[in-house]
């Protein structure tokens, strides 16, 4: 038999067209595909949610060893959405200032109202606010930009941020929606340090392990981790895997 290693993306369960939280980079690959000449091959897979444009590459090769190789784009959009771009990291006491943009292709303008909400479970830790006025038209063919702003005075290994924008119709109801999930990371100024340590416990024979932390560390930023193995083999594994971090 032959096995063709392939990686299709799949939409996920409870997709919401409004709602942008799927942004995987790759969406199809496969190692190989044979093909007869003049024969085609057919792939199927989902897009995510970004609105982009995406990159189409595939290259072959034939039974005399000639190479071939084509590239094209792959184009989406949406006639009303609203987007914002996260860094992959800031630090704590930052105030971060991302712009946020409302995109109208709708063929008409639209009166909309923007939030910005993180869970309510980070609001003690984190503050999100819309510097400008939340409320306002966007006309047909342009994109209007917001200016959001992020502190946090706690680290947050995610920190997700929900920006949305909702149409206001002339009646006071709720006309075209979209929102956009973002998230990142929030960590403790300066260069981070690791120190890992192992040892063998026995019934008679405890452990103990001496750390020193670095002069002029953040207060609150150590984090303690802290595994235990069975079996030898798994705690020289174990062992292993903290020195190849190190």
């Amino acid at each position: 038999p032959r096995f063709i290693e392939t990686y299709t993306h799949v939409r996920r369960p409870n997709y919401k067209e409004e709602e942008r939280v799927d942004f995987t980079e790759t969406l199809y690959w496969n190692s190989g595909n044979q093909v007869q000449g003049g024969d085609y091959f057919s792939l199927h897979f989902w897009l995510n949610d970004s609105v982009t444009t995406f990159l189409i590459q595939v290259d072959g090769f034939d039974g005399r060893g000639y190479l071939g190789s084509y590239t094209s784009t792959l184009t989406t959009s949406s006639p009303f959405h609203v987007n914002a771009k996260l860094p992959t990291q800031l630090a704590v006491g930052d105030a971060l200032k991302l712009t946020s943009r409302v995109t109208n292709d709708s063929g008409s303008d639209r009166h909309v109202v923007l939030t910005a909400t993180i869970p309510e479970e980070l609001s003690a830790e984190v503050c999100v606010d819309i510097l400008e006025s939340p409320e306002f038209t966007v006309a047909n063919g342009t994109r209007y930009p917001s200016t959001i702003s992020i502190t946090s005075s706690k680290s947050q290994t995610h920190l997700p941020l929900t920006v949305a924008a909702s149409e206001v119709t002339n009646s006071g109801g709720v006309g075209l929606k979209s929102s956009v999930i973002k998230s990142t990371e929030v960590v403790y100024p300066g260069a981070k340090q690791d120190q890992s340590l192992g040892g063998t416990l026995s019934e008679t024979k405890p452990v103990e392990f001496e750390f020193t932390l670095p002069e002029g560390y953040v207060p609150g930023s150590a984090e303690l981790r802290f595994e235990m193995h069975l079996a030898p083999i798994s705690s020289i594994e174990a062992a292993l895997d903290a020195l190849i971090r190190e």
